[in-house]
């Protein structure tokens, strides 16, 4: 079962940023009647509740957001080919910023896998043409 609650906006660094908070999500299996790996069910949940992002021309950094309790992983999906990191701010301190990764457009790309609950991220483009898309955390 399935609990949506209303979606939340926010603009931050040039990124618009919306989000639905998911309570909990069904499994789902292949057309082929197999079922798909628990990580694969789990990344396919968590897309089913991505936000929207809008990267205003001129910037290279998004706003920062931070991760929930529906997703393992940091995935993005632009809506132009794009070179794309993510930095995670861990609550240890620091910037762990991993390398960047070519996306396709329309094309979900995992940037960051089992990023612990409540981490704080942002994504850098390496480009500073505007960019809008998805993102599921």
């Amino acid at each position: 079962m399935r609990a949506y609650f209303p979606k939340a906006v926010a603009t931050v660094g040039g990124l618009v940023l919306t989000a639905g908070f998911l309570a909990s999500a069904p499994a789902s299996a292949t057309s082929s009647g197999q079922q798909t790996s628990a990580q694969e069910q789990q990344a396919k949940a968590c897309r089913d509740y991505a936000k929207s992002y809008t990267k205003a021309k001129g910037k290279k950094n998004s706003g920062t957001a931070t991760t929930g309790r529906r997703c393992a992983d940091i995935q993005i999906k632009t809506g132009t080919d794009r070179l794309v990191q993510v930095c995670l701010k861990p609550s240890s301190g620091g910037l762990d910023c991993r390398g960047f990764k070519q996306t396709r457009a329309g094309v979900w790309k995992n940037l960051a896998t089992n990023v612990a609950d409540g981490t704080k991220f942002y994504f850098n483009f390496a480009s500073k043409a505007y960019s809008k898309g998805k993102w599921a955390a």
